[in-house]
């Protein structure tokens, strides 16, 4: 039975292979230094992954250590980062969003006084000048 790391890197390997980022098996494993058919027995489950090869794929192809080791978050580092932009975009739009009804109760407020005969001569409170004493 393969350890739960050693199942998230064939997961990784899935993916990268799904995502065309990988052709095959045998490209994968030239592509951090290590044999074919050392690949092959940890793809086949007979066999569990090594630090070493971890090492080279984080490096390599940019996997998530975080995926890999607890199986929390994104496969990819580049998919974090996706979801942070996303999240701060969509911040951002939520902020943007709250001034834009801040400023129609604003409108709403001025039109009702101006229509109810106020006169509105400046948003800003006139500057006080010091007496002369």
């Amino acid at each position: 039975m393969q350890d739960p790391v050693s199942v998230r890197f064939v997961t990784c390997f899935n993916h990268l292979k799904d995502k065309g980022i990988v052709r095959s098996a045998r490209q994968f494993a030239l592509s951090i230094d290590t044999y074919p058919q050392s690949l092959n027995e940890i793809l086949k489950g007979r066999r569990d992954v090594t630090i070493a090869i971890l090492r080279s794929c984080i490096q390599e192809y940019q996997l998530n250590s975080e995926y890999l080791f607890t199986g929390y978050g994104r496969i990819l580092k580049s998919e974090v980062e996706e979801d942070r932009q996303k999240g701060q975009i969509h911040s951002f739009g939520s902020l943007l969003a709250q001034q834009r009804a801040s400023i129609d109760s604003l409108s709403m407020t001025i039109e009702r006084l101006v229509s109810q005969g106020g006169q509105i001569t400046s948003l800003s409170p006139e500057p006080q000048l010091p007496s002369k004493g």
